[in-house]
């Protein structure tokens, strides 16, 4: 039962930290549109209401609300004086989910004066290359491009863009994926008018936007990469990669976000409702399963591992540790530690020490487990060795491993 206690406790952690998540980063918010109300609303009421034109629909979306554009008549203007955000550090943050039917560039946000170079700032979709693109630019030839291809598992997809001094960073999914740098600090003053899905290159071959647009933020400060992960909520995932349970249970399966109008367990042995969200799936051997979750012109996956151990098999010399982790940030597989605390005998000691041996972790319980960093600082990838040492029927025992720690 300490497995299934264990799996329990993580993924109550899980939705304790995405329930704390919003409304974490409200230091220099100058403007936001959650368009929970399905208009365009600054719920901040320091910047300009935005005008809508068309007719958007409202739907499921990220937090709450989402506004729909149709790729043909519907985007938004921001009439208020936005140089004062895009004249000095700032970030813009947003969530999308697009219909993937254009193969021409794709405008997203703008603010620019005519479709030319100068003094320009635009996001903006490449859509022959399923890529999102950041442009900011002061003059033709002080300027940077930020490019990024979207997952292909993924349906909702969370970009922010950071401006800090004469660096430009893109952020995909929380984590940043780009970044390039300027010969000085770019300024953005123009006459153009901050717009969602009207951008002026639409006379010069540029589509509309069409899709779900959802949580848009814009600040006057540079966001920090921890800040920036705040901001970003996983939606239609698994909260864990894999599991463990003994033969004959259970594991309850659990998406917390999603606005999928379909699903499908494959495969759909042993899954109690394999056309809903959160089944039962209780299989008699280990078995890898993926869920697809589907909209309307996309399809979201996540995958999950679940391996059947039989608690008759096991002694005090079985021991199990994982051989990688991925310490990002995204509630997935973010330490590492023993994995069947349940089966280990008299613990005596857990530690993990770089290549060239210096310890960098030391457990104090079982339970306790390593988030890859040494006194609060992360390490650098790479690979390092465990060793667990434990009494088991009346010996010392010791397991030694390597651990990939992956960023």
């Amino acid at each position: 039962m300490a497995i299934l206690k264990n799996t329990v406790y993580t993924f109550i952690l899980y939705l304790l930290s995405i329930s704390s998540l919003s409304g974490q980063v409200e230091s220099g918010l100058v403007a936001y549109y959650s368009f929970d109300a399905c208009d365009a609303t600054d719920d901040t009421g320091q910047m300009a209401d935005g005008v809508i034109s068309g007719n958007p629909d409202c739907d499921c979306g990220i937090v709450n609300n989402a506004l729909v554009f149709d790729g043909q008549n519907d985007y938004i203007e921001f009439l208020g004086n936005f140089n004062v955000i895009f004249s000095d550090d700032f970030t813009v943050s947003f969530y999308f989910r697009w219909n993937e039917i254009a193969n021409t560039p794709v405008d997203i946000l703008s603010k620019k004066e005519g479709c030319v170079l100068d003094s320009v700032f635009s996001i903006r979709l490449l859509a022959g290359q399923r890529q999102i693109q950041a442009e900011l630019s002061e003059s033709t030839v002080e300027g940077t491009y930020n490019n990024r291809e979207l997952a292909d598992n993924k349906c909702w997809h969370h970009v922010a863009f950071v401006r800090r001094l004469n660096e430009s960073i893109l952020y995909y999914n929380g984590e940043p994926v780009s970044s390039e740098f300027a010969g000085l600090q770019l300024d953005v003053n123009n006459d153009g008018i901050f717009s969602i899905a009207n951008s002026p290159c639409l006379l010069n071959g540029e589509a509309r936007f069409g899709g779900a647009l959802d949580e848009l933020r814009l600040y006057n400060r540079a966001l920090t990469s921890e800040e920036i992960r705040t901001l970003y909520f996983p939606s239609d995932e698994l909260p864990i990669t894999d599991t463990i349970i003994f033969k004959g249970s259970g594991y309850q399966a659990n998406i917390e976000r999603t606005c999928a109008t379909s699903v499908n367990w494959v495969p759909p042995t042993d899954v109690s409702a394999p056309m809903q969200i959160n089944p039962l799936i209780s299989p008699e051997v280990s078995t890898s399963y993926q869920i697809n979750l589907s909209y309307e012109n996309c399809v979201a996956f996540d995958t999950i591992r679940i391996t059947v151990v039989d608690s008759t098999e096991f002694n005090c010399e079985s021991v199990f540790l994982p051989n990688a982790f991925t310490p990002n940030g995204d509630q997935i597989n973010d330490d590492f530690g023993i994995s069947n605390v349940v089966f280990l005998g008299d613990f005596i000691s857990f530690e993990i020490f770089d290549r060239w041996g210096g310890r960098v972790f030391s457990a104090t319980g079982p339970f306790d487990r390593w988030d890859g960093t040494l006194n609060g600082e992360p390490l650098m990838p790479g690979m390092y060795v465990y060793k667990v040492r434990f009494g088991c029927e009346g010996e010392e025992k010791a397991k030694i491993g390597s651990i990939s720690l992956i960023r």
